[in-house]
Formats: structure tokens, sequence, C-alpha cells
């Protein structure tokens, strides 16, 4: 499906297009507004967004920050989200210059972290902890303590949400995606072009984007608070109501 085709299916859902009609280009290209508008707020939705991307880079030498975008240093969209699941950190790195490189994670710091640091350039030869900046129109990764070595590589994990699209452009997304952009774009154009959304579209709507957002939910392992284990250290058996070293 197009996404000229998926916006001419809307508009003859609520009624703007008849069966069989082609839309004429100022209907479709205000539909099309509309719909990328629709798009960008998905952008801030962290459920509407199905996979996790990994992105790897080149750490310079006595470099601090680092922008994240399209076509800069962190090459890939923009995230919005980065977070750190399970106390997994999304911000690592790779000592290339080691036999077997292996991803070691950062410490990420929050905004009350970061501006507790009071020597943001102190430099060491590894980097400990990373802080992201949501600046826009790129973000920025800072590292800390500012790393010195000439041989590591940085790897981020962030999930990645839809950019905006064209006519022509072909939509290819996982299970429950047609129907939930088809039926919440038509609740969308319908103010846009002075419809009521017809009789079971705003449920239909719904249910559709629940039904994406239930799939990207992902499980994580809990984690036990060390306040709650034997000594601050141990496992915590739920079943036993005792701490395991």
């Amino acid at each position: 499906m197009t996404v000229n085709d998926l916006l001419t299916a809307s508009l003859r859902r609520i009624g703007v297009v008849a069966q069989g009609v082609t839309p004429q280009a100022e209907t479709i290209q205000q539909a099309l507004t509309a719909f990328n508008a629709y798009v960008d707020a998905l952008g801030a939705d962290r459920l509407t967004m199905y996979g996790e991307t990994r992105t790897t880079w080149t750490i310079t030498s006595g470099v601090r920050d680092y922008a994240v975008g399209a076509g800069q240093v962190v090459d890939r969209v923009r995230p919005v989200f980065i977070e750190q699941l399970g106390g997994v950190s999304p911000i690592r790195y790779i000592n290339t210059s080691q036999p077997t490189p292996q991803e070691v994670p950062l410490t990420l710091l929050n905004d009350q972290q970061w501006r507790a640091i009071g020597q943001k350039t102190l430099q060491g030869v590894l980097p400990t902890c990373a802080y992201y900046q949501p600046t826009y129109p790129t973000g920025t990764i800072s590292l800390w303590q500012v790393p010195t070595s000439s041989s590591l590589q940085g790897v981020l994990y962030a999930p990645t949400a839809m950019t905006e699209f064209a006519l022509s452009d072909t939509l290819s997304l996982p299970p429950g995606y047609r129907r939930f952009l088809l039926t919440n774009t038509a609740l969308e154009l319908c103010p846009e072009f002075d419809r009521k959304p017809p009789e079971g579209l705003v449920e239909q709507a719904r249910q559709a984007k629940a039904d994406v957002e239930r799939a990207n939910i992902r499980l994580l392992d809990m984690a036990v608070d060390p306040m709650w284990t034997l000594n601050g250290a141990g496992i915590y058996n739920i079943w036993s109501d005792t701490s395991t070293r």
C-alpha cells in the first residue's frame, strides 16, 4: 500500500471521495499534510514504535559531545526516547584494540546527575558515563570522563519513530499498522474536511491503536532494590522471603 492509497481509502471512509473516484490533487495534498502532522505526533508516543535500532559511531580522542541525527556523527533519526531498561544502559562503547572487543555499558546520567558534575571536561582513557540531551534539531550525547583513547567506537540503542512520507512512498510495516494508520488517519481527516466520524470509526481507531501498542510492549526482568537483599548484596527470593548470594 502506498501513502496515496492509504489517504484515498481514508478519504473514502469519511465520505470526502466517492467509491471509484480519484481525489483531486489539492484534496490529496491537504490530506497528506494532515497525515504527516499525525505521523509527527506519533513520534512522541513510545508505544507506537515497533523496533529499536543499534547505531555505532567513531569516538574521537578528546571529544566530549556528539550530535545525533540524520547525517550527523551518530547517523540516525534523532531519538525522542533513550531508555535504560532493567538497568541495562542504551549507550555503550567498544574498545577495538582488544583481542575480543565487547560492548561496555556506560552509566546513563539524568539531568540532575549531569548538572552535579563540576568538571565536565575531565579526561580519562575510557569514559564511564554518558548523558543524552534531547536538543533540537539534533540530539547530543556527552561522554564523561572525556575519553583520550583513539580506539573506541560508540554504540547507541534507541527506538525509531516513523518519519514524514511522500505520496509515492510504500508503507511496509508490521502486522496491525495498516488498520491502525487507515482508521486513525480517517479520524484525523474528519475535522480537516469538516466531516463527522462515521459510525464505529472512533472505536475501530481506538482498538487498532491499542492492538499496535500492546504488540510493542516488551517484558522486562523485575529489578530488586539492594536494600531488600542481604547486606545490600544477593538476590531476593520471593518464595522463601530470604536473600541468596
